[in-house]
């Protein structure tokens, strides 16, 4: 009887080693990966950085800076508690999505680099240089969000690790950071494909190419000469931008209203997107993607096009303050760049032939006057799925060339040329909106140029942040809450304020918290000042 129970318990055992089927060991499936595997891996490292760099993060950005309030009448959230300024660390979701998506991207890109053996597979070896784009990448966004976030230069130990969790992370100064992210960016763009010309988008695909690497290098020198005031780094920057620019490879679209539409996808304005295919096999439906949904109007507050979809949620209203500079800058309300960016009540009814005081159906919190039009959708936008929801067939941009062109041109000013390279630069995004070109640059048009032009993109609080604009752009932030209660017969807004919970600008805002989870799991981990 002993030695049945014995071997009874041994047999048990031994069933529990047995591997299951169907199930890989990670090691194993990174040190056997072929082609085929490594290239469902680094699409894993792409979907992520969709994820977050998706609508929710880029939306709670453009509300925390000065061109936009929350929109959307339903209940306190983040996003109604960045138009106040009254975030605390444990309350701004977008922040933890940021820095723990960050963080396991690197990781990801670590196993890849790490764990895949060095080949002359040349799948593989785009596949390690799309890898060292990505870590470089999101180390980039937690350096902008959080200042001196733990630098992860190779695989942590453990499976918690991957989002730093009990790790003992280094924080050094951003220098550190930026060189670290400028190396992996070199080495990206030497192992990386081209496009093959002028408007092969498509055929390329959207997978990141040597010239948008070195627009994003180009990005972290500008941001890092700046906001640090580290003039050496504007050299750097010049390099990487002319190389893109003298390419010959993108071009601006003419017509600025098809931007974040499907009709733009892979144009040859686009570096880097992400491509809404008809089925990606993501939970949820077709790319599980409610851009529109979040940004479009409601048909029950406003007459609208029929065509036009009606049931979106209504957030991200332009203010006053961006409504009246746009305006004032562009000499019109009928330029390309503001019937592509926002519209007015007037231009609203005229669409339909409404009366201008028939036009609102009902009061709409968060709102001046103006309706966002960038990122809004037509019905036929949206895949034709079963169900409530409603996802979109347009890719997601990342980064564009008129962005590139206004780097560049910024960046040439800094260096003492106002009048060459440049200033045809900024002409060239400014002659696509039909304005006159100027004769010289000067650092408040080339501010004014980005503001107007990356409307909703969302750079404009990184922006009033390295410029050093922040405190007194923002100062008033939160103070007033707005109601958009009707339009008169003169299409003129009639709006209400009461006195909002905000106090506006505070020197804490320089950089984010980090997410309070964090320091609670992470006893290393310091936090900013203020938090």
């Amino acid at each position: 009887m002993i030695l049945g129970l014995f071997m009874a318990s041994t047999s048990c055992q031994d069933s529990l080693t047995i591997p299951q089927k169907n199930v890989y060991d990670t090691e194993d499936y990174y040190t056997n990966a072929d082609a085929d595997d490594a290239e469902k891996l680094i699409a894993s490292i792409y979907r992520s950085i969709f994820d977050y760099q998706g609508v929710g993060v880029a939306m709670w950005l453009n509300i925390i800076s000065d061109d936009n309030h929350a929109g959307n009448p339903f209940g306190a959230n983040e996003f109604h508690i960045a138009d106040t300024f009254t975030m605390t660390p444990t309350i701004a979701s977008s922040i933890g999505t940021v820095y723990n998506t960050s963080y396991s991207i690197i990781y990801k890109a670590n196993m890849i680099l790490e764990k895949i053996p060095d080949s002359n597979d040349a799948r593989i070896n785009r596949v390690k240089a799309e890898a060292k784009f990505a870590r470089a990448y999101a180390m980039f966004e937690l350096c902008r969000w959080f200042g001196n976030p733990p630098l992860v230069k190779g695989l942590v130990t453990t499976e918690e690790e991957r989002y730093m969790e009990n790790a003992d992370p280094t924080q050094v100064p951003p220098k550190e950071h930026i060189d670290w992210i400028l190396e992996n960016y070199d080495e990206a763009i030497a192992a990386l494909p081209a496009l093959s010309g002028k408007g092969t988008q498509e055929a390329f695909g959207a997978r990141i190419s040597k010239h948008a690497v070195l627009a994003y290098a180009g990005k972290a020198c500008l941001w890092y000469a700046t906001r640090f005031k580290d003039n050496s780094y504007l050299t750097k920057a010049d390099k990487y931008l002319e190389q893109v620019v003298n390419s010959g490879l993108y071009g601006l679209v003419n017509d600025m209203s098809i931007l974040e539409t499907p009709a733009a996808d892979f144009c040859e304005e686009y570096l880097f997107e992400h491509n809404a295919a008809e089925n990606d096999n993501y939970p949820g439906g077709t790319q599980n993607d409610l851009r529109e949904t979040y940004y479009s109007w409601d048909n029950t507050s406003i007459v609208m096009p029929g065509d036009w979809y009606g049931k979106g949620w209504f957030w991200n209203h332009p203010t006053k303050d961006f409504a009246m500079f746009l305006e004032n800058f562009e000499g019109s309300t009928e330029t390309k760049r503001y019937r592509s960016s926002i519209m007015n009540f007037k231009q609203i009814a005229d669409l339909t032939g409404t009366p201008y005081d028939k036009v609102l159906m009902k009061a709409i919190p968060h709102n001046e006057g103006w309706m966002r039009i960038r990122g809004t959708a037509k019905t036929a936008d949206f895949y034709n799925v079963p169900g409530f929801w409603k996802y979109s067939r347009a890719n997601r941009v990342y980064l564009r060339y008129a962005e590139v062109l206004l780097m560049y041109a910024e960046v040439r000013f800094l260096l003492g040329d106002a009048t060459g390279k440049g200033l045809d630069a900024l002409n060239q995004v400014r002659l696509r909106d039909e304005l006159a070109p100027i004769s010289a640059l000067t650092l408040q048009a080339i501010k004014d140029e980005r503001r107007a032009e990356l409307y909703s993109e969302p750079e404009r609080f990184f922006d009033l942040l390295r410029w050093g604009d922040a405190p007194t752009v923002l100062k008033d932030e939160g103070k007033k809450l707005y109601t958009l209660m009707a339009i008169d017969a003169n299409g003129d807004p009639v709006v209400t304020a009461i006195d909002g919970p905000g106090q506006g600008w505070q020197d804490k805002y320089w950089f984010f918290p980090y997410p309070q989870a964090q320091i609670e799991a992470n006893p290393n981990l310091k936090q900013n000042p203020g938090w």
